[in-house]
């Protein structure tokens, strides 16, 4: 029944979509981050949700005159490193060592232009405060929900399993599910700050304390520590930073006393016996053979899917710590896109997410000085929370093509648009403005 009632309501939004391609960018979101198809039986599982949303919208993109002119510095970076993942990807199919994983690095390099694809029509759609008020809303809730879900099951469980994300979806894996939940957390804590509904900010206090609990119980020790900065930069961004700093406390008390021995022993034993336990080696291992490989094809890198026990074997330095550690993975987002797509490849990679920060940095400083953009300034606390938390988690890993992070990304160039919108239309108002400073920054 459920499968029969989720496709009703995917089939019969698809003309929406058309129409209203904003609606299908807010149910595009919808699908990526909930994963309904988690939820339901049969045919549903299979059925390409995402796909039947997007055709029309990007057809009703097509058709809706946005009457942009202008698109910030950013899109061209993200144009640049996504074709240089292309010129990579060809460049390795003609390489016979690294020719043999293009099928898998096919199909990444597909979901990959997909997703940035939705990510640009956002840009082009969320025209508004109030649009991207809504898309934040529906993010803040979409993660939310799934932490509150994780932490109710988790504390009546004693915390004595991990939580993981929804099945069949990218946050399926618990320390992927702890990375998104970071990333997202401060949307709900700056929306129930400035929110006028009282429900909606108790609701959203809520799902933001679902989510520290869900990262704690999802014992994912990379998780913890991007969590840590999470906590530390809200409470230098909270004003007031004495009841933080106690409340932070209270928690880390609660963790140390009440979580059940398993989790504990999961976070301190990094080192087992004076060395590195079995994961932590791994890392090591593998960080290692990425710089091998990088060292090998240090302009392409190895394309999409390189670690594979083929390449492995060649490139390794020494084996993996022990027989039941047979799965490769980049572990970091770094090291990943440095193997993948060489030193050129994470130079763009770095400059796009630094150039961001930088963004948000000047957006939230222009904001406090111009009063038709003061409502930017939570909006970029929390994508700057959210960059932070990436940067830091994804140190541990192999998520550089994250949905959520493009989604940032696109929002980040959101506002710097309707900055400048605002400053264009202050200064046909009062041409005593100084345009260049105001501009500056986009």
């Amino acid at each position: 029944m459920r499968d029969v009632l989720l496709l009703a309501f995917i089939l019969g939004a698809a003309p929406i979509c058309l129409f209203r391609p904003y609606i299908g960018v807010l149910l595009w979101f919808w699908i990526t981050l909930m994963s309904p198809r988690g939820y339901v039986y049969g045919v549903a599982t299979e059925f390409p949700l995402a796909v039947i949303i997007a055709v029309p919208t990007l057809i009703g993109t097509f058709l809706t005159s946005t009457n942009r002119r202008w698109l910030p510095k950013q899109l061209g970076l993200i144009l640049v490193f996504w074709a240089w993942t292309v010129v990579t990807y060809l460049h390795c199919r003609q390489v016979p060592i690294l020719a043999a994983h293009q099928t898998e690095g096919w199909n990444q390099l597909l979901e990959f232009s997909k997703m940035l694809l939705m990510s640009m029509v956002a840009v082009l759609l969320v025209t508004s405060k109030e649009r991207l008020r809504y898309l934040m809303l529906l993010t803040a809730f979409c993660l939310g929900v799934l932490a509150l879900k994780g932490a109710i099951w988790g504390v009546l469980t004693g915390g004595a399993y991990r939580v993981y994300g929804p099945h069949r979806s990218f946050l399926s894996d618990n320390n992927d599910f702890a990375l998104a939940l970071n990333m997202t957390m401060a949307i709900s804590f700056f929306l129930a700050k400035i929110e006028t509904s009282r429900k909606l900010r108790i609701a959203l206090w809520v799902l933001f304390g679902s989510s520290i609990i869900c990262v704690v119980l999802s014992y994912s020790r990379g998780g913890l520590a991007a969590l840590a900065v999470v906590l530390l930069v809200l409470t230098i961004k909270s004003r007031h930073k004495l009841i933080g700093a106690l409340l932070a406390a209270i928690v880390v008390f609660g963790i140390l006393t009440v979580l059940p021995g398993g989790w504990q022993s999961r976070m301190s034993d990094i080192f087992v016996h004076g060395q590195l336990d079995d994961s932590a080696e791994e890392r090591l291992v593998v960080w290692e053979y990425s710089w091998n490989l990088a060292q090998a094809f240090p302009i392409t890198g190895g394309g999409f899917e390189c670690f594979t026990p083929e390449l492995f074997a060649q490139y390794e330095t020494r084996p993996l710590p022990s027989n039941t550690y047979t799965a490769l993975g980049p572990h970091s987002i770094y090291f990943q896109v440095l193997a993948e797509h060489g030193f050129v490849g994470l130079f763009l990679f770095l400059t796009l997410l630094l150039s961001c920060l930088w963004s948000l940095y000047r957006l939230g400083r222009a904001s406090k000085i111009y009063p038709e953009v003061s409502w930017m300034k939570p909006y970029c606390d929390m994508l700057l929370v959210g960059f932070l938390a990436y940067l830091v988690g994804g140190a541990f890993l192999g998520r550089a093509y994250f949905d959520v992070i493009y989604e940032f990304v696109a929002c980040v160039l959101i506002l710097k648009i309707l900055y400048r919108r605002a400053m264009m239309s202050d200064v046909q108002e009062s041409p005593v403005i100084q345009v260049e400073e105001a501009y500056s920054i986009a």
